[in-house]
């Protein structure tokens, strides 16, 4: 059943060279069942037609905004998003993906019934759904949160206000597991977080013209892999003494396992 609620969504959509999926994009989120949001565009200098279909969107529809900037990466992109949005809740939404109808409802149906800062869907990778292994409200573990939900920014909802006090932040000092670092600093700050298992967000996964391909994590030089090293642990001392009853055991297993991703795409980047 569809509530209302007085919560505006802000969906937040970096746009860089997708001009063949943005129209999907954009006519999933207007066929969403959940009415109050807002969609912030930010076009990354695109060089296709991604610019001209999102200004055709923004003028069809006044919740739609669009900003411009020059090249600078998803992360630059999302900030200026970030600065833009205006809603209590935030959600990321890369320009070649699409969401459910429901999804919309369905997260604020149980932020607002369960009062969580943190909501998280399963994810559909093309005709692969993966629906994730717990449902329900849950306490925030390092460790099982790693295991459990997918790491990167997207089929979330985000509370705004502690994004805010926090200064919670994709760093662009950090070209890579600068999302990862985000959405686990933003989860130890939820405290508990609810779990829809259900793929309500549809990920086009491992295309050529992908978000993930386009802002190139395979194509960065060697060196550039190593340099990314010392920001994430620059942000964990801020986290643990943020939160000092953090228990060391999670902590390192969370350290870990994000060392553990980046050593991966450094062994994909070099052709062990």
């Amino acid at each position: 059943m569809k509530e209302h609620f007085h919560s505006k969504i802000s969906l937040i959509v970096p746009v860089y060279n997708t001009e063949r999926y943005l129209a999907d994009c954009l006519e999933s989120v207007l066929a969403q069942t959940y009415q109050d949001y807002e969609v912030v565009i930010v076009n990354d200098g695109s060089t296709d037609g991604s610019a001209a279909i999102a200004e055709q969107y923004a003028q069809r529809d006044s919740r739609i905004s669009m900003y411009h900037q020059l090249n600078a990466g998803v992360t630059a992109a999302r900030r200026k998003a970030e600065q833009n949005a205006v809603g209590d809740y935030v959600f990321f939404l890369d320009a070649d993906d699409s969401i459910h109808p429901e999804m919309l409802n369905k997260v604020m149906n149980v932020a607002h019934a369960h009062g969580c800062n943190l909501v998280v869907t399963g994810i559909s990778f093309q005709k692969k759904a993966l629906g994730l292994p717990l449902s329900g409200l849950s306490s925030i573990n390092p460790t099982q949160y790693l295991k459990c939900v997918h790491g990167g920014p997207y089929a979330k909802l985000y509370k705004k206000d502690i994004i805010c006090r926090y200064n919670l932040r994709f760093h662009e000092d950090m070209s890579f597991v600068e999302d990862y670092v985000f959405t686990t600093s933003y989860a130890i700050r939820a405290a508990q977080y609810f779990v829809i298992p259900d793929a309500l967000y549809n990920y086009l996964y491992d295309q050529d013209n992908s978000l993930m391909h386009r802002f190139g994590r395979r194509e960065m030089p060697i060196e550039q892999y190593f340099s990314c090293a010392e920001s994430p642990w620059r942000i964990f001392r801020k986290l643990l003494s943020a939160k000092p009853d953090m228990k060391a055991s999670a902590f390192t297993a969370w350290a870990c396992a994000l060392y553990n991703e980046l050593w991966k795409c450094i062994i994909l980047r070099i052709g062990f």
